[in-house]
């Protein structure tokens, strides 16, 4: 748990949500517009849910994976004498893919869709090996950088109440990996309305909507494992090389 000084997190901005996590900012100290997440509301039936979702953070931490958004801090904040509130705080975020494309309406050039995605899909390939599984796969999880590189977070905006000391595990859901890689063929659809038309590259455009596809229909009956989605994406990216 972080110390800082003695210093409390002061809360700028934010609002609880209907979803299983809330997200603040917060100034600390001279660390500003920090992120906050914590747990939207009281669950009996798993009165430790907050510290199981941080143990998924610090795990992932541990992985040093340097296109993920990991935690930096932990501080539990005393609502009354018996009773904490863990706040999982991270550093500041520059924008998400999904305040990215409300702001954008230009074409976005295949390179840089492809270099978003690659370095997504790496992110995945490493927790999937290490049995972990996101289990959110959605824009406003992706996080574009100021340098316009895309870094994966997991903000807790999902509904349903989850089991979360398994949440995380890949065994825990009957799709296992094939969940992640669902969400990510839904975020390469999103995409593609937004790539700039090249004739020159256009059947490896269609290569890269045909691979989005096959990985939006991912479950247990029909699975796309992140490794081979990795391999066809670096395939795809070095046509592209080859053209220009």
């Amino acid at each position: 748990m972080a110390k800082m000084n003695g210093l409390i997190p002061e809360i700028r901005s934010g609002d609880s949500k209907s979803t299983m996590f809330s997200l603040f900012t917060a100034d600390w100290g001279d660390k500003k517009n920090l992120l906050v997440k914590k747990i939207s509301r009281s669950l009996p039936d798993q009165p430790t849910a907050a510290y199981y979702e941080a143990h998924y953070h610090r795990t992932v931490a541990k992985l040093c994976v340097p296109n993920i958004c990991h935690l930096s801090y932990l501080y539990e904040h005393r609502l009354d004498e018996q009773i904490f509130e863990l706040w999982m705080i991270f550093l500041p975020i520059h924008c998400s893919l999904e305040q990215y494309l409300e702001e954008h309406s230009e074409s976005i050039p295949i390179k840089t869709i492809l270099k978003w995605l690659i370095s997504i899909i790496h992110a995945l390939v490493i927790l999937h090996k290490n049995c972990l599984i996101h289990r959110n796969i959605v824009p406003s999880n992706i996080v574009i950088t100021a340098d316009n590189c895309a870094m994966l977070i997991d903000l807790g905006n999902w509904h349903d109440e989850s089991d979360l000391s398994i949440r995380h595990d890949l065994s825990s859901t009957i799709n296992g990996a094939n969940e992640d890689i669902k969400g990510f063929g839904e975020i390469g659809q999103i995409l593609n309305a937004f790539i700039e038309q090249d004739e020159t590259i256009s059947a490896i455009i269609d290569q890269f909507n045909e691979l989005m596809l096959r990985c939006s229909q991912a479950n247990y009956e029909r699975p796309m494992a992140a490794e081979l989605v990795q391999q066809k994406l670096n395939f795809i990216n070095d046509q592209r090389h080859a053209l220009i």
